[in-house]
Formats: C-alpha cells, sequence, structure tokens
C-alpha cells in the first residue's frame, strides 16, 4: 500500500496533517469494529477493513505531512532489455539402460529411420511389439496351419478312423516340435560360435574406447553454461571431434586383421568381417551425432 492508496482508505483529501490521520482512523475503527457487527461475513468484512485502515494510518503517520501533501514525482527508470541467447536443452538420457551401447543403438536406429521412416518402424513394431519374426512365433503359426487345421471330410469320418487320425497328428506334431526346437538350439549355438569371439573383441575396444572420452566428458562438462546454446555447440563439438578421430586407427587395426585373418580358415574370415561389420555400425552412431549437431547449429533462433 503506497501513500495515495492510504489516503483512499481512510477517506481524507489534502492539505492532510497527522491529528487529521488520527482523527480518521478513529472514526472508522469505530464504524467497522468487528464487535458491532453480528453475522459472520459481516463481522470478518469488517475485519479485514479495520486491518487496512490501521495499516493506512500507519503508513501516513511515518511519513512527513509535506511529503503527505507535496508527493515527489515518480521518475521511471529506463528499462535495459537485454537479448538474451536462445536456450538449448540437451536431449535427455535414455529411460532403459543407462550403458553407452545403448545410446549408439538408439542413433543407427534414429537414422534407419530418417532413411526409411515409415519401413523401419513397420519392421520394429512387428518385430518387438508384435513378434511376428520371432523363431517361436513362426513356429507356432506354421504348426498351426499344419496340425491344427480342420481339413475337408474329417466330419464323415467314424470314431475309430478319427481317434487314428488325430493319434497321427498329435505324433506328427510332437516330433515336428521336438526337431524345430533342436534345429534352433544348433542355429543359436552355431550363431553363438560365430557371433561370440567378434562381439567379445569389440566390447573390449569399445570399452577403452568409451573409458578414454569420460576425463573429456566431465572437463567438457564444466564448460556448458546452462541455457547458452553456443557453448554447449562448442563442447559438442570437441566432443565429436575427438570421438570421431579414434576411428582412423579402429579402421587400420580392422582392415590389418582382415588381411591377416584372409589367410586362415572361413572361420577366421567370418569373425573378421563381423568386427568390421560392428565398427561400421559404430561409425554410423557417431554420424549421427554429427547431423544432430549441425541440425542444431543451423536452426533458426
Amino acid at each position: 500500500m503506497n501513500a495515495n492508496q492510504a489516503i483512499e482508505t481512510l477517506r481524507l483529501q489534502r492539505p492532510i496533517t497527522h491529528d487529521a490521520v488520527r482523527k480518521s482512523f478513529r472514526n472508522l475503527a469505530k464504524e467497522y469494529h468487528p464487535d458491532k457487527h453480528f453475522t459472520d461475513v459481516a463481522r470478518e468484512n469488517a475485519s479485514a477493513m479495520f486491518v487496512r485502515i490501521k495499516a493506512a494510518a500507519d503508513i501516513l503517520l511515518e511519513i512527513p505531512e509535506s511529503e503527505i501533501n507535496n508527493p515527489r514525482p515518480q521518475v521511471r527508470r529506463p528499462v535495459n532489455r537485454v537479448k538474451r541467447e536462445r536456450t538449448y536443452t540437451p536431449p535427455a538420457k535414455p529411460l532403459i539402460l543407462n550403458h553407452p551401447l545403448v545410446k549408439e543403438f538408439e542413433n543407427i536406429m534414429q537414422l534407419l529411420r530418417l532413411a526409411k521412416k515409415s519401413q523401419v518402424n513397420a519392421f520394429m513394431r512387428k518385430l518387438l511389439v508384435e513378434g511376428k519374426y520371432a523363431p517361436g512365433v513362426f513356429i507356432g503359426n506354421l504348426y498351426e496351419r499344419l496340425f491344427e487345421r480342420k481339413y475337408a471330410g474329417e466330419e464323415k469320418l467314424g470314431s475309430g478312423a478319427y481317434a487314428v487320425l488325430l493319434s497321427l497328428r498329435l505324433l506328427w506334431g510332437a516330433i515336428f516340435m521336438i526337431v524345430s526346437f533342436f534345429t534352433m538350439a544348433i542355429v543359436g549355438l552355431l550363431g553363438l560360435i560365430f557371433l561370440f569371439p567378434p562381439i567379445a573383441l569389440f566390447s573390449i575396444v569399445y570399452w577403452g574406447y568409451h573409458q578414454m572420452l569420460q576425463p573429456l566428458v566431465k572437463r567438457l562438462n564444466k564448460t556448458i553454461d546452462p541455457g547458452v546454446r553456443k557453448s554447449w555447440l562448442k563442447a559438442r563439438r570437441v566432443y565429436l571431434w575427438y570421438r570421431t578421430l579414434p576411428l582412423l586407427p579402429m579402421a587400420a587395426g580392422a582392415y590389418l586383421f582382415v588381411r591377416l585373418c584372409s589367410r586362415g580358415t572361413y572361420y577366421a574370415n567370418s569373425i573378421a568381417y563381423l568386427l568390421c561389420v560392428l565398427f561400421g555400425l559404430l561409425a554410423l552412431s557417431i554420424f549421427y551425432e554429427w547431423l544432430h549437431y549441425f541440425k542444431v547449429k543451423f536452426a533458426r533462433n
């Protein structure tokens, strides 16, 4: 409450003296005293008004009479508008697993969505949600088509013939399931034999690669000013350069490994080429991060 509002509350007019303030306060206090009102609503409103006139009287009694009657004009200070840079919030961490390899996989999927958005989304939906391409679902659907469908003429068979048919169907169905799961186990074992060595070697190299970048990431995070886009872009550019440069010795090592394994068996060649595929996927993940960096850099403010 300022002086003008206090004068209006106490129903005064200039020129004003402190005695006039005290006299007006006493008169209004008698009018709005809560004991003179009987209903709850009226007593509550009178209490609020009593507090207001008491505050108004205190304000005017603290100000000299000369300032009350001749108030100083309020000078409006110029407002200096500071143009702030567009804020940028870095993307959040993945919610499924806080592991760097999960982030690499997400980058590859984002890159595939940029290339063929509808086809990739449909394939991943069928693979992860519907499970259409899962081996168990495929075998189950094939079993239903072969051994659980009803053929024409089954209703006309007698009880003995139908029992023999049902026994044969169950027997061949059991043989089919045993052979199918045995085949799945063999294929899984062969896949493990072929995939485990390159995946293990890639994991070891990637672990060293990731540990090498951790001190740099901690140092760059300290240089980022929250909300300032340029500081984030500068730190991100340095991080991506240090993330990209090790790909050159990795590529040279993969080439030498392929040349070394080319003189060996087919199994050694397979391991070498699978390892190259894994490093190629890592390169695609880094390429997507560069695309995201340039997208943010050249975005309109």
